[in-house]
């Protein structure tokens, strides 16, 4: 009961206090004195709710005169995380000097940006920069225009965010950037519903703000990508392509996937709101800014209007996804578009040339050495489907060059898949692809790699072989070569002619049977040589039974 007694005589005499500094001639003095009495003595709590019950019964505003210097000092002297800062802000927030308060911010978020990174404070300004922001919202709902317009108030503001978000987001933990992008569209948010009640709809005054929001948000949105990770790619993968998840083996998402699915879900949300809708996101993902292009892709990943005119958007957003791949910025929404646009469009589409060669000419090192074995499946499939849309000529110009001359060896073997699709395709009359002769074949696959190896290795298969990805490419050329000799009956490719099997046994086929001969006994001491050679004993047998049917 004493303890009790003496709250309320404290919380009193605080109330005292503050009502005399209303009326004394320096309350700012008074009240700034006061403040830093409680902040020494951790008083704070009762501070708060003394000056609240002053604010609501007095005409005089205590909040509106300490609202500068209660931002400055609680930045200074009080511990990050705490309910009773929240709390003081919070009112500042509704009840302070609405232009002060800004400008308090402003101030305060250039110390953030003068010092992130000097020290080991950085987890302490990134909930600072968190609090400001939503200070910030709260401040701009009742600032009331002057002579400033909005779009100068929000500009000045925005754009210091933005440099403390790119000072604090390379040391920030991923709790922490959720937190700081959720009270970034909270803000958002307000500032439009403000803007919509101070300036006429659809002036250029509004127009102006809407781009001033979108330049908040595309940016911090790509910058803090590797923090919002949803294998949304792996999902929409999953969507289209629901006969290829083997049974019980659907990817689940984390947790943590979910918390960011759902605040990315939120920013689109907000967009919509504030009038960034699909098409003008299309439209800026042409921006010069890397940031703001990338930006509008993520949001893009999870738009579901996309689909309604994929073609349009694949070749606007080009650059947009071009610039996801160098810079390896949101990798996975970047494919989870590409995805969504390549298989909303017909299969009877074709796609411009220059389109056709930049976009598998990036996707080539994804499908070829990206960790995840998820993504490079995503990736080649793309790849696969943008040859499907392509003009003959440059699908026949770029399977080749994959198949000879890709510096990746993983997708020199990979791509002999593609172009046997594409030969069978086009034998059945599925395919306006040039057919494929046995001298173009012979040149690039039905040889080995390169041309002196048998010799070079002197018919015996040394590890440094067994271990490169000439055993798969030979495998998967013997394979092409297999099917050719079953399939092509009338011998359009001209691999059945007499001439070109024996120019195919002497260059290829008896090298290797010498080379496995030899191997063979080797091998049986090594299981892991055993596994590489098996596949390719195999293909060549099957190759030998289907040359003794001609």
């Amino acid at each position: 009961m004493q303890s009790t007694v003496s709250v309320i005589t404290t919380s009193d005499e605080i109330h005292a206090r503050i009502s005399a500094a209303c009326l004394s001639d320096a309350p700012e003095d008074a009240l700034n004195q006061l403040l830093d009495e409680c902040i020494s003595r951790g008083d704070l709590g009762v501070f708060n709710q003394a000056i609240e019950g002053v604010s609501k019964s007095s005409s005089y505003n205590p909040l509106e005169t300490i609202s500068m210097t209660a931002v400055s000092r609680l930045m200074e002297e009080i511990p990050t995380e705490n309910p009773d800062v929240e709390r003081l802000w919070a009112l500042i927030g509704e009840h302070g000097n609405a232009k002060e308060v800004i400008v308090a911010i402003n101030e305060a978020l250039e110390k953030i940006i003068q010092c992130t990174g000097d020290d080991d404070d950085d987890k302490q300004y990134s909930i600072h920069l968190r609090m400001l922001v939503d200070l910030l919202a709260s401040a701009l709902s009742r600032m009331t225009l002057r002579r400033r317009p909005a779009s100068d108030i929000l500009q000045t503001s925005f754009s210091d965010v933005l440099r403390a978000w790119s000072a604090i987001v390379p040391e920030t933990s991923q709790s922490l950037i959720h937190s700081l992008f959720s009270s970034i569209l909270h803000c958002v948010r307000t500032s439009w519903t403000w803007v919509v009640a101070s300036t006429p709809p659809d002036s250029r005054e509004s127009v102006k703000c809407r781009e001033i929001l979108c330049n908040l948000i595309l940016p911090t949105l790509a910058m803090s990508s590797h923090f919002l990770k949803t294998s949304v790619a792996t999902t929409t993968f999953e969507t289209r392509f629901p006969e290829l998840v083997i049974p019980g083996r659907k990817y689940l998402p984390s947790k943590s996937e979910e918390d960011a699915r759902t605040l990315l879900c939120t920013a689109l949300d907000v967009c919509d709101y504030i009038g960034f809708d699909c098409d003008l996101r299309l439209q800026k993902t042409r921006s010069r800014d890397a940031h703001e292009a990338i930006g509008c892709i993520i949001l893009l990943a999870y738009d579901q209007n996309v689909a309604t005119n994929a073609q349009t958007a694949l070749s606007t957003a080009l650059p947009a996804t071009l610039f996801g791949f160098q810079l390896n910025l949101a990798l996975d929404e970047v494919l989870a578009f590409l995805l969504e646009c390549l298989y909303g469009v017909e299969s009877t589409v074709r796609l411009p040339d220059d389109l056709v060669t930049l976009l598998t000419s990036s996707l080539t090192p994804v499908a070829s050495l990206h960790p995840s074995p998820n993504v490079r499946k995503i990736a080649f499939t793309l790849m696969a489907r943008i040859l499907e849309l392509s003009g003959p000529l440059t699908r026949k110009e770029i399977l080749y060059g994959l198949v000879a001359e890709c510096a990746f060896p993983q997708m020199r073997v990979a791509a002999v898949q593609l172009l046997k699709k594409c030969i069978l395709d086009t034998l059945e009359g599925k395919s306006d692809l040039p057919l494929s002769t046995y001298t173009e074949l012979s040149s690039v696959l039905l040889r080995p790699d390169p041309p002196t190896l048998f010799q070079d290795l002197e018919y015996v298969p040394s590890a440094a072989f067994l271990q490169s990805s000439e055993p798969a490419r030979l495998t998967q050329s013997l394979g092409l070569y297999f099917v050719l000799l079953k399939r092509d009956r009338e011998n359009q490719t001209g691999v059945r002619d007499k001439n070109h099997i024996k120019a195919t046994e002497n260059g290829l086929l008896n090298p290797l049977r010498h080379v496995i001969a030899n191997g063979e006994p080797r091998a049986h001491g090594s299981p892991d040589a055993i596994q590489i050679l098996f596949p390719l004993i195999t293909a060549l047998d099957r190759v030998d039974e289907a040359l003794k049917d001609i």
